[in-house]
């Protein structure tokens, strides 16, 4: 405030700096300040909810991806370790729907469909993987499922069974890849990326 109230010609308000303007407009900006955190604090609150709405009528066990790096970097430890075969799918919704995603994304109607249709499909996914396989969701909505002690083509039938579930339970149509440790990629990072390849093909 003390920045802009140096730098801003007050020549056409005011011939000079009355501190009862000055103080006022402080006490307006400090007011906005306030509004803009409490509606943020809101905002937050009621994504949780709705967060919570959607899990609660489709439950699913897919964990946040960045609160499982542990895991993720002992599953690759040991496949590493042991030479054993990992794999990973990610499966997000189609390119198309995420347009219409965006111009819709002021709805919140939309809002809440999306986060059911999240929340589903997180539960065909937990229907059909395997106990030791790690379901995790990213930040954009997208699923990632880590499949330890799995092959590339284990990992391909694991993705086109999701995809046919996911399309018969919601006649909704997914893009999913996959890619293999050690053979196509030695990090966590590169199987994503790898992964992300063939999502966009």
């Amino acid at each position: 405030y003390l920045v802009i109230l140096t730098v801003i010609d007050r020549s056409l308000s005011t011939d000079r700096l009355v501190y009862s303007v000055i103080v006022l407009e402080f006490v307006l900006l400090e007011t906005g300040v306030w509004f803009t955190h409490d509606l943020a604090k809101q905002i937050g609150h009621a994504e949780s909810i709705m967060e919570a709405l959607a899990l609660s009528a489709f439950p699913n066990s897919a964990q946040d991806i960045d609160l499982e790096s542990k895991r993720i970097k002992i599953e690759l430890a040991r496949s590493r370790r042991y030479h054993r075969p990992l794999s990973l799918v990610i499966i997000e919704t189609e390119a198309d729907k995420q347009k219409v995603a965006r111009e819709m994304l002021r709805s919140v109607q939309y809002d809440l469909m999306s986060r059911f249709t999240s929340a589903r499909i997180g539960q065909i996914i937990d229907d059909r993987i395997r106990q030791t396989d790690l379901a995790l969701k990213d930040r954009k909505g997208g699923f990632i499922v880590l499949c330890p002690e799995t092959d590339l083509a284990s990992a391909i039938m694991l993705g086109e069974r999701i995809s046919q579930a996911v399309e018969e339970r919601t006649d909704l149509h997914i893009l999913w890849g996959v890619a293999a440790f050690p053979e196509e990629a030695l990090t966590f990072d590169d199987l994503l990326l790898k992964a992300r390849e063939r999502l966009a093909r």
